[in-house]
């Protein structure tokens, strides 16, 4: 048995098969136009000398021959780039724009010939999702006028397919005098590679879009679990939701990496794998899933993307990856992250006393786990330390009812010394976490 002591001195996905482009219902009437981009090639994807200006400015020229225009619809005039970054974008062999470092900024340019009253941009992409709430419109009402404020969407969505993302945004522009128009994206990651996008203006406010139901899970570098959802009584996803809906979500464990599902978070709440969250203006759901093994944690948690040094010296239970003095046991043990050092306080057990004077120590504890073990241990001289079933016949501590749930897959639990903490005397608590092998 692997054992490591800690003294304490008192007191994204589901994954669904039919995400696709949102087509909106146009009125016979309606003027409109369609640009889409199914793929990128030619052309320089990135701008490095050009961004938008602040509001009231006036807009640069574009450079000559960078960007890239659409390749499909009936409109060939509307321009895509990215900007903000120095080097390390470019096209991938399969046509998409791909950051090799840093946030993905992107611009979109496009001047309708009547007057736009709907705006609705969408992308298709792999790796990361692009983060919805990024986009912002901003526009012109005549040639070289000052940059003007269209604000956020009013309506966003995205889908996840088989093995790309479909995100969607919705201005209503009915109120605005439009004569050309800017919309900024981005991704938070760099991972995300842009594969096409469909731009669609309308002259007539058309609203096809709600609001995004988020949805996060456990998932770090595995994909441990996702999230399926619907509108209570039909089978198919989608992008959106109109506020007020009743939406079912169910969480799906992924076999082969060994974890549980072991509640929800956020909007949603309970232990049950289906429930239902009525939509609000910015509703998320967490599922949390949870570890079953030291194994299945490092795999999600360490990097493997990472070549120096190799994974095998930073996926085992003694090393330390982020040097924060918590090897990968305790951090395991306690839901840290084995690479990053933001998280040192927040794992510390926490030693206090109830109003009796009985010391407690608190802690974070796996929930589905079935290799660890913890005991909680005291003593009065830091020598002799004794714990429950230690052969000597004692009940030493008692673990207190009601642990409360974390949104990590662990739960905090409180542990009572039966000894009081009498005034002048020491007494300490010792917290042991170890691997059953």
């Amino acid at each position: 048995m692997k054992k490591l002591f800690l003294l304490m001195v008192s007191c994204f996905a589901g994954i669904f098969l039919r995400a696709d482009y949102v087509y909106p219902d146009i009125p016979v009437e309606a003027e409109y136009s369609v640009a889409i981009w199914q793929t990128f090639a030619g052309g320089d994807p990135i701008t490095e000398e050009w961004d938008l200006p602040e509001l009231g400015g006036f807009v640069d020229s574009f450079p000559e021959g960078e960007g890239n225009i659409t390749d499909d619809g009936d409109n060939y005039d509307a321009l895509i780039f990215q900007t903000g970054l120095d080097s390390g974008v470019g096209i991938s062999s399969t046509g998409g724009i791909y950051s090799i470092g840093g946030v993905s900024e992107f611009v979109v340019h496009d001047a309708p010939s009547f007057a736009a009253q709907t705006i609705l941009f969408q992308v298709r992409s792999i790796g990361t999702v692009p983060d919805l709430d990024s986009a912002h419109l901003y526009y012109r009402e005549y040639a070289n006028g000052p940059l003007l404020d269209g604000g956020v969407p009013d309506g966003n969505g995205f889908l996840i397919g088989e093995s790309e993302t479909y995100s969607a945004w919705e201005w209503d522009t009915s109120s605005l005098s439009i004569y050309d128009y800017f919309i900024e994206f981005a991704a938070e990651e760099s991972s995300m590679s842009l594969k096409g996008a469909m731009l669609i203006s309308i002259d007539e406010a058309v609203n096809s879009i709600g609001r995004a139901l988020r949805i996060e899970t456990t998932s770090v570098f595995k994909v441990v679990g996702s999230v399926d959802h619907h509108l209570q009584g039909e089978t198919e996803p989608s992008e959106s939701y109109e506020v007020g809906d009743v939406i079912e979500v169910t969480a799906t464990v992924e076999p082969a990496f060994g974890f549980e599902f072991v509640g929800w978070a956020g909007s949603a709440s309970g232990t049950s794998a289906t429930t239902t969250v009525v939509m609000g203006e910015d509703t998320l759901v967490r599922a949390v899933f949870a570890p079953t093994d030291f194994d299945g944690w490092a795999d999600n948690q360490v990097n493997s993307y990472i070549f120096t040094p190799p994974i095998n010296e930073r996926n085992q239970p003694d090393d330390d990856p982020d040097g924060d003095g918590f090897i990968n046991l305790l951090e395991y043990a306690l839901g840290g992250a084995p690479e990053g050092v933001e998280d040192f306080d927040e794992i510390q057990p926490k030693s206090s006393a109830d109003i009796n004077g009985y010391p407690i120590l608190s802690f974070r504890r796996q929930i589905a786990s079935d290799d660890l073990g913890y005991r909680v241990l005291v003593s009065d001289d830091m020598e002799t330390w004794n714990y429950n079933g230690d052969g000597t016949g004692y009940t030493y501590t008692e673990e207190l009812p009601d642990p409360v749930f974390n949104e990590d897959g662990t739960e905090t639990v409180s542990v009572r010394s039966l000894q009081l903490l009498d005034s002048g005397d020491p007494l300490f608590l010792r917290l042991e976490v170890f691997l059953i092998e």
